[in-house]
């Protein structure tokens, strides 16, 4: 029995060493298409300056690397899946590998229309750093999602940066109303909010943004407006993609094929959640979490329950989460968005669904363990509003 396991990051580390765990006897080859070990990405754009050196997987997670794998072949691209009698998985430099079951974790890839720089992977960020470290003083981030605002504020204090969004708010498609109450941690910011990027050109040695309302001139331009699922090597295999390129799974990742076993995990993949709905990975717990659903749909066990979505970012000073889904019809804000930490819950008919938490780890643990009950429990909103006790002891109260 021979497993190959397409994607070398967070994903597919997990991934093997679950397997490993369960079966020793299993072949297990790990193809990873950079040449570094598993590292942790958050850190590119959170930490970029302050903690240039890698976090190697393999030490924070107490992974026995590369010994997790029987095989790893790092800096080899998979180009192709062929499923049938005999299911192969080709690829750039080691030719045609035979598998017995094929798990799928290649990850995302940067949308960049403009062909500036972008932030994804390790080499990114190194490159990234020398730009910066040669006379830099103007950046522009298009782009005020996840990794922009990150990118922002960790520039902020060493260079003038611009911040371009074509919404509203920052971080305006990941946090629904709650992108409002972020607004003034971007007081120090050249922020252009409501603005189209037309182009990107060149004039002499600096970068030039160009907007309907002015052209921008920087001397580093960063594309931070999205990633799409690294699945484009799967066209023409029989695995189905949907329109945006996740790859539909089982609640234990398994893909339907027509023939041969493939599972895929985390970025990749697009689950339906019973409570939640259709949940797409692209997020780092996904990437930490689903391998142990797919190790133990693989080794034909009970799986775990499935857990809420769940999102953290790092922005300088700053932290926020967002747990659940953020599409209750009644939002509930709990403690004061002009001071540092607050609360903002989302529910559907007095149910919770989701939160946004801004710098309160402890709300963030209470809230994570209330939606994984099935279903998370119903609270009045005037109990989440009240401040006189602290949050686990009203969730205790309504545990169902």
């Amino acid at each position: 029995m021979v497993t190959v396991i397409i994607g070398a990051g967070l994903a597919g580390l997990r991934t093997a060493a679950e397997l490993r765990e369960r079966d020793e006897s299993t072949k297990i080859v790990l193809i990873g298409a950079e040449h570094h070990p598993p590292y942790d990405r958050p850190p590119l754009s959170s930490s970029l300056l302050s903690q240039p050196d890698p976090v190697w997987l393999a030490n924070d997670l107490s992974i026995n690397w590369p010994d997790v794998a029987d095989e790893v072949h790092l800096g080899v691209q998979a180009t192709a899946l062929h499923l049938g009698p005999t299911t192969t998985v080709v690829t750039d430099k080691l030719g045609a590998i035979p598998a017995s079951r094929v798990i799928i974790a290649t990850g995302s890839t940067p949308l960049n229309p403009w062909h500036t720089t972008t932030l994804t992977t390790l080499d990114d960020a190194h490159a990234l750093r020398g730009m910066l470290s040669h006379g830099t003083r103007t950046v522009a981030i298009i782009g005020a999602g996840w990794i922009g605002v990150e990118l922002a504020h960790e520039l902020q204090p060493h260079h003038h940066v611009t911040l371009i969004e074509a919404s509203s708010y920052p971080l305006g498609q990941h946090l629904g109303e709650a992108a409002a109450y972020i607004q003034p941690w971007f007081n120090s910011f050249d922020l252009r909010v409501r603005t189209m990027v037309t182009g990107v050109s060149h004039s002499g040695r600096q970068h030039v943004v160009h907007t309907p309302d002015a052209d921008i001139h920087a001397d580093v331009v960063i594309t931070a407006i999205g990633v799409r699922p690294a699945t484009h090597w799967l066209q023409g295999s029989g695995i189905e993609l949907d329109e945006e390129g996740f790859i539909p799974v089982d609640a234990g990742g398994k893909v339907t094929t027509p023939t041969g076993e493939v599972w895929a995990v985390g970025d990749v993949t697009r689950q339906s959640h019973p409570f939640f709905g259709t949940v797409k990975g692209g997020h780092w717990f996904h990437a930490l979490r689903d391998p142990q659903r797919v190790a133990a749909s693989i080794a034909g066990e009970e799986l775990p329950p499935l857990t809420a979505p769940e999102v953290f970012s790092d922005q300088g000073p700053y932290h926020i989460d967002v747990l659940g889904t953020l599409d209750g019809e009644e939002t509930v804000l709990r403690g004061n968005t002009d001071e540092t930490s607050w609360v903002l819950f989302h529910l559907s008919q007095g149910r919770l669904r989701g939160a946004v938490v801004a710098n309160s780890p402890r709300d963030t643990s209470t809230i994570r363990r209330a939606l994984g009950q099935s279903p998370p429990p119903q609270i009045p909103a005037e109990e989440l509003t009240t401040l006189e006790q602290p949050l686990r002891k009203v969730f205790r109260r309504y545990r169902g």
